[in-house]
C-alpha cells in the first residue's frame, strides 16, 4: 500500500513541477514581449517628438520586472571639412 502511495506522490510532484516550469516559462515569454513592446513604443515616441533624436536609452526597466532594455545608435563621426568630396 505504501508503495502505491509513494508512486502516486512521486507522480504528483513531477506533474506539479512540470506545470510550474511551464507557467514560469510562459510568464517569462510574456514579460519579454512586454519589455520589447515598451522599448519599441519608447523609441518611436522619441522619434515622433524629435526626428533627429539619437541619444538612445540605457538600462530602462519596466516596473518591477527583472529585464531591461538599452537603445544605442552607431553614428559615424563627422567627416572633416578637408576630406569632403574625396
Amino acid at each position: 500500500m505504501m508503495f502505491v502511495v509513494g508512486i502516486a506522490l512521486n507522480a504528483a510532484m513531477r506533474l506539479t513541477r512540470n506545470a510550474a516550469f511551464q507557467a514560469s516559462s510562459y510568464h517569462n515569454r510574456v514579460a519579454d514581449d512586454l519589455l520589447f513592446e515598451s522599448c519599441l513604443a519608447a523609441t518611436l515616441t522619441a522619434f515622433e517628438n524629435d526626428p533627429e533624436w539619437n541619444d538612445g536609452f540605457e538600462k530602462i526597466t519596466l516596473g518591477d520586472q527583472s529585464g531591461r532594455y538599452t537603445v544605442q545608435f552607431l553614428i559615424p563621426p563627422p567627416v572633416p571639412p578637408d576630406r569632403k568630396g574625396r
